[in-house]
């Protein structure tokens, strides 16, 4: 996700564009019909549940895991042989 930014009109620091307050001068932006909508926003995205990565780490897992117990002796030799040298 792309962050944009904006100047706050009161002091001129670059801000958050949507943000509520400016972090510089402390000033509301917003009034509080506007922040109320804004807060409803970010807890609507923050509810949503992703399947898609749910599916995309659960096949990365278990890819790993098909990986490490396909060449679990090669990988125990390796790390055995690197341990030894301490």
């Amino acid at each position: 996700m792309k962050v944009s930014f904006d100047e706050c009109p009161y002091c001129g620091q670059k801000i958050m564009k949507g943000a509520l307050r400016c972090p510089g001068c402390r000033k509301i932006l917003t009034t509080p019909e506007d922040q109320a909508e804004t807060i409803k926003k970010i807890m609507e995205i923050k509810k949503g549940f992703d399947v898609k990565k749910l599916i995309k780490y659960s096949v990365l897992f278990l890819a790993a895991l098909i990986v490490y117990m396909y060449f679990y002796d090669h990988i125990h030799d390796f790390v055995s042989s690197i341990l030894s040298r301490f």
